[in-house]
């Protein structure tokens, strides 16, 4: 009867052991992933000139419909991206997700302002004369 509970026991006790030892493995290699990535990131972005990085907004399409469309698709980019990284950023941001989100603050200001220079100025009228019968 006790030999029974001590092979029980230690049974236990051994796939105790061996869960904790993969849990600890699988969180390394976790960790060692995302460092990767990190790292991957951070040397691609020392690395790549700025115009790689974002596409040159001196390029200018062939006609004012395909430069209004490339500006509209750039802000909707940047607002995503600006919006994603709020939301993934912890609060208070840290320093360097701090910076990161001035950054991404100012491609969204500069897209915006890309966007306003291509879009047609209203022209004033006269509102007597657009409501006339």
């Amino acid at each position: 009867m006790q030999h029974a509970r001590l092979r029980k026991r230690s049974h236990a006790r051994l796939r105790f052991e061996s869960r904790n030892a993969r849990l600890r493995r699988e969180q390394q290699v976790r960790l060692a992933e995302r460092l990767a990535r990190a790292q991957r990131a951070e040397s691609i972005r020392d690395v790549a000139p700025q115009s790689a990085v974002t596409p040159a907004r001196t390029d200018k399409p062939a006609t004012p419909d395909d430069a209004l469309k490339k500006a509209r698709i750039a802000l909707a980019m940047s607002r995503a991206q600006l919006n994603k990284s709020l939301k993934a950023f912890g609060h208070p941001p840290v320093a360097e997700q701090a910076a990161r989100l001035l950054e991404l603050q100012r491609e969204y200001e500069t897209a915006e302002q890309a966007l306003e220079t291509l879009l047609p100025t209203p022209t004033l009228t006269d509102p007597e004369e657009t409501f006339r019968p």
